[in-house]
């Protein structure tokens, strides 16, 4: 089971709630993260308004700290009636266990942000937040742990801040431009290259990252890390799996929110890796995880996108009397793969269900038994004996792309994301492209070499899918180094316009500079910094900004509802 130390819980049973933060914080805390109190800090008979949070969570501009750098951490607060102030309060502790000391406080204040300096070149800190509302009520929470390191440990790979830069420099380099495929990425790099740490020694980032090992903290913390340096934001979020202390992340992917559960794809014993825990939605996690969902505390995941592609490729079961049904129907089909999961909130254990389906018809005309079986406590897979050659766990049965239309500029590559049955197969797959002279492809790796378009096609046992990439050959607009402001309308209602490469001496891009640039796909900052107009760019639908991570040109895509993606370096 994925825990964190039984000790370290029996310890935590026994704490009693921080201190209420209407009054003078306490000298020092243990480390619980999470909810940790709500309450009422003043007698008051209005009615109370952050009992209707929908959302509270604390984000910060770095994941881990450097000493002598300020770092600005902001509360993520709606709902109610939005008149929010905040108290914020700073612990630190010198190694990695032991109480963490409070070390500064700020007052209330209207002002969701904190920015604050470390002074101290290692160790931890936390951060102890409340949020009050007008009419009395208080919800108050821990931050996760931030490391602090000196500012040269980045470029050192034996540091956790130097192994970050890496492997993200090598996920910029290696997977697709979309959020999706770089996520997926760091994911399946830390469920690869590490493994639970049965002996709960390492609860912080250092293990899975440099160690190869860590309980799940360590994976949703360096998980966290990842995803930051790439420009991706994300939650750490504490709760229960199957009622044991848990930890996984939300990850925020073109805009929407998703649950991915590193530690939960990566079973103790290794070997058995896979994408279950993947993108899913509240409703699919709450199947066996459990948080403060009903405090209304944390960013919704009701996108069923990515996990849906999956789902789409094997059968889903409501209940144990549907799960024998679908077996049997596939055997009488002739259908020797059986992928199967479970819909809605039902819940039993599918491999004693599958023990009781096969006992009870393995003297069907065509079952000669199965082979290989594979169960979670949410999906299965099951390869089934019906008098033909075993296919082999190895040999993809089923595939999926997951973008049908991709653009790419003349020279750039790409990555097809794609989703796969058994997940670990390798044979059988066929990348074809009916253009070469246009677009080749490798692997899933599409390049742009000529004009014109190309349709690439995945073969797979069974079956094929299809994108079709547009090479986009006009020449990218440019503008020069000096370049400083680009004025309003600047490029408004420009019809050929579809590649904008800015240079990084530009800080301010004004009111509907390229406004209705209807064929317009992709402007690339050089910068990660830049005054941006709300407006500037209205009805470009299809465009996608690249800039470097953790700047205001990432910031603002976000806020206006465009796709982002961080520059290769």
């Amino acid at each position: 089971m994925k825990r964190i130390f039984s000790a370290l819980l029996a310890l935590c049973a026994l704490l009693l709630p921080f201190s209420s933060p209407r009054a003078e914080a306490p000298e020092t805390v243990e480390y619980r993260g999470g909810i940790v109190e709500r309450g009422r800090w003043r007698a008051q008979t209005t009615r109370a308004r952050l009992d209707e949070l929908t959302v509270a969570y604390l984000d910060a501009d770095t994941r881990y700290l450097v000493s002598g750098r300020p770092a600005t951490f902001t509360v993520h607060a709606a709902g109610g009636d939005g008149n929010y102030s905040y108290v914020f309060n700073v612990f630190y502790r010198k190694g990695d266990t032991g109480s963490l000391s409070n070390i500064y406080r700020r007052e209330r204040s209207v002002n969701p942000s904190l920015t604050y300096t470390p002074a101290h070149s290692s160790g931890q800190y936390m951060l102890l937040v409340a949020v009050h509302d007008e009419a009395g009520e208080y919800i108050g929470w821990q931050s996760q742990i931030f490391e602090v390191f000196p500012a040269e440990a980045a470029d050192d790979a034996e540091t956790v801040p130097g192994k970050v830069r890496q492997l993200a420099a090598e996920c910029l380099r290696s997977a697709g431009r979309s959020e999706y495929s770089r996520a997926l990425w760091l994911h399946d790099w830390l469920i690869y290259n590490a493994n639970y740490d049965t002996s709960y020694t390492y609860y912080y980032a250092n293990g899975v990252l440099l160690e190869g090992v860590g309980v799940c903290q360590s994976y949703a913390l360096a998980y966290d890390l990842l995803l930051h340096e790439i420009g991706i934001e994300s939650v750490y979020l504490s709760g229960t799996a199957n009622g044991v202390s848990h930890a996984w992340n939300l990850v925020r992917l073109d805009g929407s929110w998703y649950h991915v559960d590193c530690t939960w794809d990566d079973p103790i014993g290794g070997g058995y890796e896979k994408h279950s825990y993947f993108g899913l939605t509240d409703e699919q996690m709450a199947l066996d995880h459990s948080w403060a969902r009903e405090r209304g505390v944390m960013p919704e995941c009701t996108s069923d996108e990515l996990a849906g592609l999956r789902r789409n490729l094997m059968v889903g079961v409501s209940d144990e009397a549907d799960f024998h049904a679908q077996l049997s129907r596939l055997v009488t089909e002739g259908t020797a793969y059986a992928a199967l999961y479970l819909t809605g909130e039902t819940t039993f254990s599918l491999k004693s269900a599958f023990q009781d389906w096969y006992s009870q018809n393995q003297h069907m005309s065509n079952l000669y038994g199965y082979y290989h079986a594979r169960f979670s406590s949410r999906e299965c897979e099951v390869y089934l004996n019906l008098g033909e050659a075993y296919p082999g766990t190895a040999v993809v049965q089923r595939a999926a792309l997951r973008a049908h239309t991709l653009y790419l500029p003349i020279g750039e590559r790409d990555v097809l994301d794609f989703v796969r049955l058994p997940e670990k197969a390798t044979e059988g797959l066929q990348w074809t492209s009916d253009n070469e002279s246009a677009v080749t492809v490798e692997d899933g790796v599409v390049r742009a070499v000529g004009s014109g378009s190309a349709t690439i096609r995945l073969s797979f046992s069974g079956g094929s899918d299809e994108c079709r990439v547009f090479v986009l050959t006009s020449d990218a607009l440019s503008l020069p180094e000096g370049v400083r402001t680009l004025e309003s309308e600047a490029l408004a209602g420009c019809p050929n316009v579809q590649t904008v490469r800015l240079p990084r001496s530009l800080t301010a891009v004004e009111s509907r500079a390229f406004a209705e640039c209807e064929g317009l796909l992709f402007v690339f900052f050089a910068s990660a910094n830049a005054e941006i107009a709300p407006d500037a760019f209205e009805g470009c639908e299809n465009l996608t900004i690249y800039a470097p991570a953790g700047g205001s040109v990432a910031a603002f895509a976000r806020e206006n509802g465009l796709r982002f993606a961080v520059s290769e370096p």
